[in-house]
């Protein structure tokens, strides 16, 4: 059974829980510096405005649908079209039915489906797929499939290495997780993602419209930047904004290891040599290795 990461964190006072995928210090600092922070402010405003609307209509709904597919129709798929996402709906993959594949234009879309549902060739044209679980369902709870327990993120897990897709979305309404297919050294199975409380989100705006009056929309921006295609559009002048979060996240993570490393055995020298050259200890430099060890502790 996946096991609650006890490394997860989570940005201050925000909706956002990124565990493990990301570094905070990217997300929180870095990310605002990329060009799609400054470039997708509208649309992501737009979207935001889209969200509120389904919100006002569904917010009393959610909870009483109790199926998934009642769920996925009235509240998912719209968020998912609010987002920028083109889709197709329940698809094949080796016996199975992942909920979406997701398509960042038309254009992708018709080639799956000149494909046809049932051939390997369907997901060479998806950016991403998605997996939705209905809302009182927990992201990190088993489900029955078929006659077997499987848990979300080992069934999300299992699309994503049968598609060859790189990203996919595990989500009940409530909590949308991006989750990859293949992890950076150190990071654990079933434990890096990038999650957002989206009821949250949209439960802490105003009932005016503008940009004066939106809520965290720095939170809803970060959302909107890493759950809809903008997240995995590549460019000649630049790649992908998750390949740059990965790739921007693991060397600070590397940057900090060094300099903590480098701090460490800062430390210990001024240790070693503050013992040796304290007289009333009575030390020689036969007892440099008593020193380090203490110096350690």
């Amino acid at each position: 059974m996946p096991r609650p990461s006890r490394r997860q964190l989570a940005l201050p006072f925000s909706p956002i829980r990124n565990s493990e995928l990301f570094s905070n210090h990217w997300l929180t600092h870095r990310l605002p510096l990329e060009p799609e922070w400054s470039e997708c402010r509208t649309s992501a405003a737009e979207a935001l405005d889209s969200l509120l609307a389904i919100w006002r209509i569904q917010k009393g709904r959610v909870e009483q649908y109790g199926s998934e597919q009642s769920l996925e129709q009235a509240f998912i798929q719209p968020v998912l079209e609010a987002l920028g996402w083109k889709l197709i709906y329940q698809t094949r993959l080796r016996g199975r039915k992942p909920d979406y594949a997701l398509f960042s234009n038309d254009k992708a879309l018709d080639a799956s489906l000149a494909a046809g549902r049932g051939s390997p060739d369907f997901w060479q044209h998806p950016i991403a797929l998605a997996d939705a679980k209905a809302w009182h369902i927990s992201l990190d709870r088993p489900t029955i499939v078929g006659q077997q327990r499987e848990y979300p993120p080992e069934q999300i897990e299992w699309y994503l290495n049968h598609s060859g897709l790189e990203y996919g979305f595990l989500t009940n309404g409530r909590q949308w997780r991006l989750i990859p297919r293949q992890h950076d050294p150190g990071q654990s199975r079933f434990q890096a993602y990038l999650e957002c409380d989206l009821l949250r989100l949209l439960n802490e705006q105003p009932e005016q419209s503008g940009e004066l009056f939106r809520a965290n929309f720095d939170d809803f921006l970060r959302f909107f930047l890493f759950f809809s295609p903008v997240c995995f559009r590549d460019s000649v002048e630049r790649t992908a904004l998750v390949v740059r979060a990965r790739k921007g996240s693991s060397e600070y993570r590397i940057g900090v290891g060094e300099d903590l490393k480098e701090r460490v055995l800062e430390g210990l020298r001024l240790c070693i040599e503050g013992f040796l050259s304290f007289e009333p200890n009575h030390l020689r430099p036969a007892d440099l290795e008593a020193c380090r060890r203490q110096g350690l502790i």
